[in-house]
């Protein structure tokens, strides 16, 4: 019965997502993933999750991160997506598909490509000299169908894999220091 009640759950939420507007959608997703970095509670990584960074890139306009978990191991640059349904893409494409239940599909800009601006960005107002890690993270309600990404740099996870990645990522990296 308790099962039944959470699946029943599950569906009511989804359906209900479908009728909010995508940059409420959005944000939905980046307060769980912000939420999920804060129950980290390790030696090995500690830091302070940022939503919403906003970067300049010139002639006064910005380029916004979704959240940026500023630790003693370096930067996790994530782009949160919050979407059902099953994911279709590639490194290199400049979109990606979401196919729903029932046929429709939605399609958006790489969230690879999008990181990759976030970083370029965050380098050249920051320096070089601090760990930049990138992070893709997805809703648990969708499923990675066929996303094939090749530079090993580059991390599509969903996000209750985003603690296991992120002490990961700190195991393999030495802390950093910033020196004048």
């Amino acid at each position: 019965m308790n099962l039944l009640y959470e699946l029943l759950l599950q569906y009511i939420r989804t359906e209900d997502l479908f009728k909010m507007d995508p940059q409420t959608i959005g944000s939905i997703g980046e307060n769980r993933t912000v939420g999920k970095l804060k129950q980290i509670s390790s030696d090995e990584l500690y830091g302070i999750p940022l939503k919403n960074v906003y970067l300049p890139v010139g002639d006064g306009r910005t380029s916004e991160v979704d959240v940026l978990f500023v630790t003693q191991k370096g930067l996790f640059v994530i782009e949160s997506k919050n979407y059902s349904g099953w994911i279709f893409g590639s490194e290199n494409n400049k979109t990606w598909t979401v196919s729903y239940k029932g046929g429709r599909k939605e399609h958006f800009y790489n969230p690879v490509m999008q990181n990759k601006s976030h970083i370029k960005y965050l380098e050249k107002f920051l320096g070089k000299n601090i760990p930049i890690f990138s992070l893709i993270v997805f809703s648990d309600r969708c499923e990675l169908m066929k996303v094939d990404i090749t530079t090993s740099s580059i991390k599509v996870i969903h996000r209750k894999d985003l603690i296991k990645r992120s002490q990961r990522y700190a195991r393999s990296t030495l802390m950093f220091s910033i020196s004048s």
